[in-house]
């Protein structure tokens, strides 16, 4: 009882993941009903403390076994073992069964069809217990099966050893309780009692060494020392609380201790985009966290690193400020989150630039066409013009004075359809 009442606050303290919670915590307590019911049929005097105690002893006996078989359900389909009638409705029939039974049970003192309590002796069974057995017994060794069916077929040791545990201490009270209602020896005791402690005792043993149910996750201080991710936890009067490493990496020579306030300090560091200053207003930094409207993807700030002067060596900070309320809805604290976007940053900046860069070649290859288009146009018109000054000096004499400015005129038009063609030659289409 000691064992089940200890792993019963320990389960409300640690709670399981979502499909195992609450399960998990309804099978424990029912358990200790049922140990707390059979060890009061041993100490009863009266006829009505002995029903009483009956009554416990069954509504726990029956509440654990419907329970675990949800448990033993609902770990072998979190694990993944893939059998796809435990998500039909055959899985759910149990708890229906067992609500029948139950309520077989709670009528049994008015018909005398379960059991007839008998003080300082064995109680006298009746066909109701024979179909409680014929229900009970199966379900549990249903749910054994689905455990050892998981520890042979999952791929994680951690996983098979933790299936294991759990088909053991499933094992137990079955076998002590079988032992009771088909052995041999006529004793007033059932021993469920032990078997429900064996099996409570293999839990928590699963509980400590093998992480059963992740009952024990690494502490959320270990989770946050360890994140990459700078963060730091503030009251509402800015005063620092909490702070991980990686802040410390982030802002080197930055003191850090309880009490300290963070904006001040934080304001001689951060620049904003574009500025050559840092902030300076510490209380103007705290205003803008503070500020409900806060940006959906947070602040954006640049760090100058220590030994590097120029602003390419800067690093972008994305900074995002959550409010931490209380139960009643108050906010008591401010947690604060500095994400390093500088590579993110850098690519972004490097495809720009790519993109001026394709934009330039771009435009030069357009202006290239055009000056194309204008040179064989270009051409096209001297070849008219040395075409009509070569008849022109064909029609007069060698020492017209006219024919001497057709001649420049033709040299000239020479010159000009040289150029021209280096033109086309230089942009690839020379005809």
């Amino acid at each position: 009882m000691l064992v089940l009442s200890g792993l019963a606050v320990f389960l409300w303290v640690r709670r399981p993941p979502t499909p195992l919670w609450p399960s998990v915590l309804v099978c424990n307590v029912l358990a200790w009903c049922w140990v707390v019911g059979d060890l009061a049929t041993s100490f009863t005097t009266e006829f009505w403390q002995e029903e009483i105690a009956v009554s416990l002893l069954f509504t726990g006996s029956i509440g654990t076994v419907v329970s675990w078989w949800v448990v033993a359900v609902a770990y072998v389909r979190w694990k993944g073992l893939g059998y796809a009638w435990l998500s039909g409705p055959w899985a759910r029939v149990p708890i229906g069964l067992g609500i029948a039974l139950w309520l077989l049970m709670i009528t049994n003192h008015w018909h005398g069809q379960f059991v007839t309590p008998v003080v300082d002796a064995r109680n006298i069974p009746h066909w109701g217990t024979a179909v409680a057995v014929w229900v009970c017994y199966p379900l549990v060794a249903g749910a054994a099966m689905l455990f050892f069916a998981l520890s042979r077929k999952h791929g994680s040791r951690d996983h098979r050893a933790s299936a294991r545990i759990l088909g053991l201490a499933t094992l137990m009270p079955l076998s002590t309780s079988a032992a009771y209602a088909f052995g041999p020896w006529q004793i007033p005791l059932d021993f469920a009692a032990v078997g429900l402690s064996a099996g409570g005792i293999t839990v928590a043993y699963g509980v400590f060494r093998n992480r059963l149910f992740r009952l024990l996750p690494v502490a959320l201080p270990e989770v946050l020392r360890h994140d990459p991710t700078a963060m730091l936890l503030l009251d509402t009067d800015a005063r620092l609380m909490f702070w991980n490493p990686a802040l410390g990496r982030l802002f080197p020579g930055m003191p850090l201790s309880h009490e300290e306030e963070v904006f001040p300090e934080l304001a001689r560091r951060l620049r904003r985009p574009g500025d050559e200053k840092p902030i300076g207003d510490g209380a103007g930094l705290a205003s803008a966290f503070r500020d409900p409207r806060q940006p959906e993807a947070g602040h954006l700030f640049q760090l100058g690193k220590l030994g590097h002067e120029g602003p390419e060596d800067d690093l972008w900070l994305r900074i995002s400020a959550t409010p931490i309320p209380s139960r009643s809805g108050e906010v008591v604290a401010y947690s604060l989150r500095f994400v390093d976007i500088t590579a993110q940053r850098r690519g972004e900046l490097q495809r720009r630039a790519l993109e001026t860069q394709i934009q330039h070649v771009e435009k030069l290859r357009s202006l290239g066409v055009f000056a194309v288009g204008i040179a064989r146009d270009f051409n096209d018109r001297l070849t008219v013009i040395l075409g009509n000054a070569s008849l022109a000096l064909e029609d007069l004499s060698p020492g017209d004075p006219i024919a001497e400015s057709v001649e420049e005129i033709e040299a000239v038009a020479q010159n000009a359809a040289r150029r021209t063609q280096q033109l086309l030659a230089y942009a690839g289409r020379s005809q």
